[in-house]
């Protein structure tokens, strides 16, 4: 039953890529413009510089995330046993459920969706929700791919007993375990969805959290990835959600940046 859900679930979300492909008219008459699909996620690179201005704070942070993903390395296979030991029927029908939310595929989909009901109705916020949330998801897309082919950790799949044997840097397709992308994708898109609307929403905004969590945690239950892949790659997801809602909050930055909005060219960008 989860595999005919997950095929139905990526057809739906190939008719819907084409559809926002085919849709260049409408964002060409709106403020939620192509521009910003296009180009957001380069402007959002910037996250990944946010290191070079931490403090004490931040830096301890980091160092407690990393702490804890040795810490995991060392006890992933009796987590694992432990997760696979407790298995039943009802963790079966959520983990199969929750899965497709860390799927590009189905991530796509409802961007995509959100994005095209936020211009047929014109709710602007919704749409500026949607590029962050997509922006978000560009970044922790190029940096979970850069993480898996330079790391090769091997799978736990079919109980292979292998949670410390990693390939190193190659281009090869396979044992791609560190970090977890389905972990990564779900919480960069959850905080987005649940920084926008924590003030409106205080407690339906923590909702994003609970389904990002749970389709982490899905990963151990289909022995797709250790629990070590799953903590780090929700701990990055959400300081890259975090890293791109915090742009527009910048103070005293100059930027240069890609500008569609007149032919192909540079904007110089200065927040105070």
């Amino acid at each position: 039953m989860a595999k005919e859900v997950r095929a139905i679930l990526k057809l739906i979300s190939l008719l819907l890529t084409i559809l926002v492909l085919f849709s260049g008219t409408v964002l060409a008459e709106t403020e939620l413009s192509a521009d910003n699909l296009l180009m957001g996620p380069i402007r959002s690179f910037e996250v990944l510089t946010n290191p070079l201005g931490w403090g004490t704070s931040e830096w301890a942070r980091a160092g407690v995330v990393a702490g804890t993903t040795i810490v995991l390395f060392f006890y992933d296979k009796e987590l694992q046993e432990f997760v696979l030991d407790h298995r039943s029927p009802a963790t079966e029908f959520v983990a199969a459920m929750v899965e497709p939310l860390g799927n590009g595929f189905v991530v796509l989909t409802g961007l995509g969706g959100a994005y095209l009901y936020s211009l047929k109705t014109g709710q602007e916020k919704l749409g500026q929700v949607v590029e962050k949330a997509w922006n978000s998801f560009a970044v922790s897309g190029l940096v979970v791919g850069v993480l898996k082919f330079s790391t090769h950790r091997h799978r736990p799949v079919g109980g292979q007993d292998r949670p410390h044997i990693w390939d190193g840097p190659s281009f090869y397709p396979y044992n791609l375990s560190f970090p977890s992308g389905h972990s990564i994708t779900a919480f960069s898109v959850a905080t987005v969805l649940a920084k926008s609307y924590e003030d409106e929403y205080p407690v339906l905004s923590r909702i994003p959290y609970v389904l990002a969590g749970l389709t982490a945690l899905s990963r151990i239950h289909d022995e797709k990835h250790w629990p070590s892949d799953v903590f780090f790659g929700s701990m990055l997801g959400y300081a890259i959600g975090s890293g791109v809602m915090g742009l527009d909050g910048e103070d005293g930055k100059i930027a240069l940046r890609p500008d569609l909005r007149q032919g192909l060219g540079v904007s110089l960008n200065w927040t105070f």
